[in-house]
């Protein structure tokens, strides 16, 4: 076990930190980390493997006190740029794994809309008992990567979106389980004399040949869902609280190897703004065709909540209705 030597937890946690991720890619062992970490620059996990004390709990606890060396484990991002670069070690062939640590990005955030919170540039990475507090995009997994792993992950607050897929068609066989994204802004980060929207979406393309277990729970953002190109993605439990648009289907894959197919097991959409929400959106264009199969369904409106005129009925052209 290597534990990061930060004397006072109220100084710049930084060098230690990376140091103690260093020692993890070339030894093998694991970093382990408790209390608050402050941090000025991005962090490389280089095919290290980081512990924290943190666990999932609902809506997420980071709340050990600024400066304390006990409670569960939290960095702060105390930049404007990305926070931690998760990426597979081309020496040792060792990914990066992080688990058990909150993450919470300063009011300079709110000044860095775009600043990524998590960069994910290798495969099989693995992020377990992970929460996001206030940053620009919680999580962006790179083009061309594969086989990534994340369980009991929560984005609160984030200032643009929370997981996004670059060119989702490259980035294949992932498995999620028990996601949620909160798009709310909430009040302790943002400056008082600007207004505070919701996050303009909670995923921005889909995986493929993968799959997302357990519950999926996306509120309060512009738009939910962009699909991207769907190739066999499979969505077990898909709950949505709508501000606008629930789920905008991205044209079809332009090949002719893969089922262009998302499945959703069971869906719930609740609007919860009044006389705006469309349930669908996007789609494709001539004869381009996406299949979207799913099971149960469900769509609701919540206390001052209303859909817009046809919008739970209204198909995006260019989907077959399974």
């Amino acid at each position: 076990m290597i534990t990061p030597k930060v004397p006072d937890r109220r100084l710049d946690a930084t060098a230690a930190l990376q140091s103690a991720f260093d020692e993890s890619t070339k030894t093998g062992d694991y970093v382990f980390l408790e209390g608050y970490y402050k941090t000025t620059k991005p962090l490389v996990i280089s095919g290290a493997d980081v512990r924290g004390t943190f666990t999932h709990a609902g809506s997420g606890n980071w709340s050990c006190e600024i400066g304390s060396p006990v409670g569960p484990a939290r960095i702060d991002i105390g930049h404007g740029g990305t926070g931690l670069i998760l990426s597979t070690n081309t020496a040792t062939g060792r990914s990066a794994r992080l688990c058990g640590v909150a993450i919470v990005s300063s009011v300079l955030a709110f000044e860095a809309p775009s600043a990524t919170c998590l960069s994910i540039l290798g495969h099989d990475t693995v992020l377990r008992d992970i929460h996001l507090d206030a940053p620009g995009i919680g999580i962006v997994y790179a083009a061309n990567t594969a086989r990534h792993i994340g369980e009991r992950i929560f984005i609160r607050s984030p200032r643009t979106g929370g997981i996004q897929f670059n060119q989702n068609t490259t980035i294949p066989d992932c498995l999620f389980r028990d996601i949620y994204i909160n798009g709310r802004q909430h009040p302790e980060y943002a400056k008082p004399v600007l207004p505070t929207p919701s996050a303009a979406w909670a995923i921005n393309g889909l995986p493929v040949s993968s799959g997302f277990y357990g519950r999926t729970l996306l509120e309060d953002c512009s738009t939910l869902l962009f699909t991207g190109s769907p190739i066999n993605t499979y969505i077990e439990d898909l709950r949505m609280e709508l501000l606008s648009v629930g789920i905008e289907i991205g044209r079809p894959y332009t090949g002719t190897n893969y089922a262009k197919e998302l499945h959703i097991n069971r869906l719930h959409m609740q609007a919860v703004v009044s006389k705006s929400c469309i349930a669908w959106a996007g789609g494709g264009q001539g004869n381009e065709r996406t299949t979207i199969r799913i099971g149960s369904q469900c769509y609701s409106t919540a206390p001052g909540g209303a859909w817009a005129n046809g919008g739970t009925t209204m198909r995006p052209k260019g989907v077959e209705w399974l």
